[in-house]
């Protein structure tokens, strides 16, 4: 054979190499898969999940202390405990997420009232917020400030030093346990009975208000909570106990069309409906899974095995839910076709959160586990030091820099930290790496 012939022989051949590595099997282009996928996307730059992308050098003590990227293993931090005030039957469930503010930490629980202040670096309590019911609904961040709605309904808006901007909170007459949204000058809150109210933001007053009539068959049981009003475009999406998904006018809260979702004994829409390009993906319960278009509302595909009992979480094209079956999915939107399937024995799950090449999530057994995103393979599991297993996780994990907060069932706001990073160890980056691979 001629040189210059093996020469291009040879650089075809590494260049096939290189594009299977880069390629999923069932033909479509992926992300790079290297053997240490959080590594990769700290080098590549990806190594925050949705609430922090975009975000500015960190300018506090806490978030300079946990400047850098998750990576495994992850170890006890501190610990806080939530008050107990010993008065509401409705407890120990614990749906709030805890949300970062700087230097602090605001979380709620369905054991006492109030929004507590917690210190980022310690978890000591600085001050809490004053409500009349337990806040199970995580505080929304808003341009100058937060929203803030307890489980009695009671929604408030507070300034960035978290007092009161509006005279009183307004009163939606109903059970919140899902996050207020913001839309432009108003918020949207859904409460259990079946209502969507929308509030301005500026005066905190009534603007319009939907109720559903639901009518329940003696066999239907109904699930605590609705899902937060998602927006698109002009339009309202709402889901409800009935398993109906509806787009209400964003101006009237009138409805302009209505898609029935679940049926069955679990009906209710849990989980807030997710947009992506001109589709709706929405599931009920206990299932199935639909895709809807967003135009037409005609529905395009429709998986009977899937349902969505918790948050679900888009990443890319791939789509990630929790089941009431104890499993959780990685769904590919235009299609409705799961890419792969992960479960717990014995448990459900909680909501996933991505952070880099993977996602976190807890389960109601105790334990909080680390996906491989691209894979659906099990990286890592966490228990606390003392050997006791923690309560059940229902909320999300939330992450910001190296720290992971996680809210337990059994009462305890625990922080956990990862690694942290040194900027001139050259095995960051792949050409230093001994595990590299060749489809790098």
């Amino acid at each position: 054979m001629q040189p210059h012939k093996a020469f291009a022989l040879t650089v075809a051949l590494l260049l096939g190499v290189l594009l299977i590595g880069c390629a999923a099997h069932d033909g479509v282009l992926r992300e790079p898969r290297l053997t240490n996928p959080p590594r990769t996307e700290a080098w590549l730059g990806q190594v925050a999940g949705p609430q922090n992308e975009n975000q500015a050098e960190p300018a506090t003590a806490a978030e300079r202390m946990y400047a850098g990227a998750v990576r495994l293993p992850l170890s006890d931090d501190w610990t806080w405990e939530l008050p107990d005030e010993g008065r509401w039957a409705i407890s120990r469930l614990e749906l709030g997420v805890p949300q970062f503010d700087g230097d602090r930490v605001l979380v709620g629980s369905s054991r006492s009232a109030g929004l507590f202040v917690l210190e980022r670096t310690t978890g000591r309590l600085l001050r809490t917020i004053e409500t009349e019911g337990p806040v199970q609904a995580a505080p929304t961040r808003i341009a100058s400030g937060w929203l803030l709605v307890d489980s009695f309904g009671n929604l408030q808006r507070l300034d960035d030093d978290l007092e009161p901007v509006w005279p009183k909170p307004y009163a939606t007459q109903g059970a919140v346990f899902s996050s207020a949204a913001l839309d432009g000058d108003q918020v949207l809150v859904a409460t259990s009975d079946d209502t969507v109210v929308a509030v301005g933001l500026e005066d905190g007053l009534w603007r319009w208000s939907h109720r559903r009539d639901v009518t329940r068959g003696a066999l239907e049981l109904a699930i605590l909570g609705a899902p937060t009003p998602q927006v698109r475009g002009d339009e309202v999406l709402a889901g409800f106990s009935d398993g109906a998904l509806v787009g209400l006018d964003r101006a009237t809260g009138l409805e302009k069309w209505s898609v029935q979702v679940g049926d069955g004994q679990f009906p209710d829409i849990q989980s807030e409906p997710v947009v992506f390009d001109d589709l709706i993906v929405v599931g009920a319960f206990g299932g199935p899974l639909l895709g809807i278009d967003a135009n037409s509302q005609a529905i395009r595909w429709r998986n009977e095995d899937l349902g969505a009992s918790t948050t679900m979480t888009l990443v890319d094209e791939a789509l990630y839910v929790s089941d009431a079956k104890g499993s959780l999915h990685s769904i590919n939107p235009r299609t409705g076709v799961a890419d792969w399937t992960w479960e717990v024995k014995n448990s459900q799950l909680g909501s996933p959160m991505r952070v880099a090449g993977m996602l976190l999530v807890g389960d109601l057994g105790g334990t909080l586990h680390a996906i491989d995103r691209y894979e659906g393979t099990s990286l890592w599991t966490y228990r606390p030091s003392d050997g006791i297993r923690i309560a059940g996780i229902a909320a999300a994990p939330r992450s910001a820099g190296r720290q992971v907060l996680v809210l337990t069932a059994g009462g305890t706001v625990r922080s956990l930290l990862a690694p942290a990073g040194t900027p001139t160890d050259l095995s960051e980056e792949p050409a230093h790496r001994n595990d590299r691979a060749l489809s790098w």
